[in-house]
């Protein structure tokens, strides 16, 4: 995380330096979409804590620029997936033995996203549902971003002296999150909005 916010940091200065020297609109353009790339690359590497901030982030184009903004969108649609075979485990490991739970299941995701993948699924009595699978150590992933970003926000907070506690930024950003790993309650949710 630290060497991504010094890189963040060191990136805003060349760039403000270079923009203030610069005259040449396409180098500039180029460069920006250069960093932006980076950035998004960065983000990655990051985990899915910090790719859901950026996807949030990626409507904020008054905040971060429309090219930055364009380069975070692609993280809403264009996360890696991870391998069938540890999803299958999730699910024997949670509900069982997926050919013995469903009359069929998709070979491969139907969508990965920075929490988990989806597969089309049968029941045995014909019904299509969706299987949404969680990542491997998500959300031992999450607790331990949202106690680094809690850690950062309020170090922010104390150089910049400001009267509110930045940390607690962190800690709703950790609500939020929790939220959407929680599956069973969105599934319970669901068979509520269903009757």
């Amino acid at each position: 995380v630290a060497n991504v916010l010094v890189w963040i940091v060191g990136e805003r200065v060349i760039d403000r330096l270079q923009h203030e020297f610069s005259q040449d609109p396409a180098r500039k353009e180029a460069q920006d979409a250069r960093r932006a790339a980076k950035l998004r690359t960065k983000i990655t590497q990051l985990g899915p804590t910090f790719v859901k901030i950026a996807q949030s982030a990626s409507v904020r184009k008054d905040l971060f620029g429309e090219l930055f903004c364009d380069s975070l969108t692609g993280l809403l649609d264009d996360v890696e997936p991870f391998a069938t075979s540890i999803a299958y485990a999730v699910l024997e490991e949670e509900i069982g033995i997926p050919s013995e739970v469903f009359s069929t299941i998709s070979s491969q995701p139907v969508a990965a996203a920075s929490f988990g993948q989806v597969y089309r699924a049968s029941l045995s009595n014909g019904q299509q549902v969706a299987v949404k699978v969680q990542r491997p150590g998500v959300l031992e992933s999450v607790a331990m971003d949202v106690c680094i970003l809690r850690l950062a926000l309020r170090a922010v907070s104390r150089l910049a002296r400001t009267t509110r506690d930045l940390g607690e930024l962190a800690d709703e950003i950790g609500r939020s999150l929790y939220s959407e790993l929680d599956y069973c309650g969105a599934h319970a949710s669901l068979i509520t909005l269903d009757r």
